[in-house]
């Protein structure tokens, strides 16, 4: 009678050892989950990325908001932003971002903070608050737009010798390579890829596009040639020997100007943005907008890319713009009203279009849509 007793006691016993170790190890599991969960966020907190923001409960209720200033609101590059909010609920910590970088971590209720734009881009620019609670992370967008912090200067075009183009020329882009100029032609059934005798004006070479495209820039790199199209979203590649078509490249703006600039083709599409591309796969890697000290600057057509600057006409003027391709702020404008033929003065159409640079005279080629004649020039500053 004494043994099945014993034997009762021992099995509840083991039963009830098995049932407090898989208590334990469930504990450690969920202890090890924890902290390996704080120490990436803490890990992403202090590399300045933003987190993803995992809204609080109850949804709907905003425990974050921007007072001041409004959305949108222009500044100019290297003014202070007095930036006020409110907290419906302290939170643990706060971290400020200014296009994606962290700015600094505010800790306790400040609803307050002067931010330095310093050498910001112009155009729109992202303000982000994220506030980390016990339960949940929350935070608000804010956008402003900043203005260029220049006035553009103001030159001229000083002539320096004049050569004859094709008036047929509807000129979309021009660029000179070994002493050769090459010349991208508009219109539909009349674009064309031109290789031309600067002296003469002759045309050495040419290229006709295929009917329903319409031409527009062209720009050189790694011994190719890419000429645009206007509304068609495709662009050509030709070995720049040979003309010989070697792909076409397909991209989601309407095609305006196109530069190289050593590591990315510069495209416009007639908006105050500027494109960066890769040259090898044509996606796009980055974009910024155009301001002067005004506002945005649209209708930028052909471009050209000299010594770290980006020199680009805007269609319909007489103006040649000097950009600075990393702010995107006009540093000069050039006024070439002097060149425009007496014949296409009040001409909407046949205007000011052709930039490129003559390296080895360190001057620049100017002409326009149907122009007779091609500038060899020097800016010079108004007086």
């Amino acid at each position: 009678m004494g043994s099945p007793p014993r034997t009762k006691n021992l099995v509840t016993i083991t039963y009830q050892m098995m049932n407090k170790l898989v208590l334990v190890s469930l504990t450690f599991l969920l202890l090890v989950s924890l902290t390996a969960c704080n120490r990436q966020q803490e890990q992403n907190n202090a590399g300045g990325q933003e987190p993803a923001a995992t809204p609080l409960k109850p949804k709907g209720v905003d425990f974050l908001t921007f007072r001041y200033p409004v959305q949108h609101q222009l500044y100019s590059i290297g003014d202070t932003v007095a930036l006020k909010w409110t907290y419906r609920q302290a939170p643990d910590s706060s971290v400020l971002h200014f296009n994606g970088r962290k700015v600094t971590t505010l800790t306790g209720e400040a609803g307050s903070y002067v931010l330095e734009t310093g050498e910001a881009a112009v155009g729109s620019q992202r303000i982000r608050l994220v506030s980390y609670y016990a339960d949940g992370v929350e935070s608000d967008d804010l956008r402003i737009k900043l203005a260029s912090n220049i006035v553009p200067e103001v030159y001229t075009c000083k002539i320096l010798r004049t050569y004859p183009h094709d008036p047929a020329a509807y000129t979309q882009g021009l660029f000179m390579h070994e002493g050769s100029l090459y010349e991208g032609t508009g219109q539909y059934g009349e674009s064309s890829l031109r290789k031309v005798d600067l002296f003469s004006g002759s045309v050495i070479e040419s290229l006709s596009m295929p009917k329903r495209y319409f031409g527009e820039g062209i720009a050189a790199y790694d011994d190719k040639i890419i000429q645009l199209t206007w509304r068609s979203k495709v662009g050509f590649v030709y070995d720049q020997e040979s003309f010989q078509l070697l792909q076409k490249v397909k991209y989601p703006y309407d095609g305006w100007g196109i530069t190289f600039d050593g590591d990315h083709l510069l495209m416009s599409d007639g908006t105050a943005t500027l494109y960066f591309l890769d040259p090898d796969y044509f996606g796009e890697v980055a974009r910024q907008e155009v301001w002067n000290h005004e506002g945005p600057v649209s209708m930028l057509n052909e471009l050209e890319y000299v010594n770290g600057l980006l020199y680009a006409n805007v269609w319909q003027s007489s103006d040649v713009l000097v950009i600075e391709p990393e702010t995107g702020r006009v540093l000069k404008r050039m006024d070439c009203s002097q060149l425009v033929p007496s014949q296409y003065r009040t001409d909407r159409d046949n205007v000011l279009n052709g930039i490129a640079y003559k390296a080895d005279t360190q001057t620049f080629l100017l002409t326009g849509k149907r122009w007779p004649q091609l500038f060899e020039v020097r800016f010079e500053k108004a007086k």
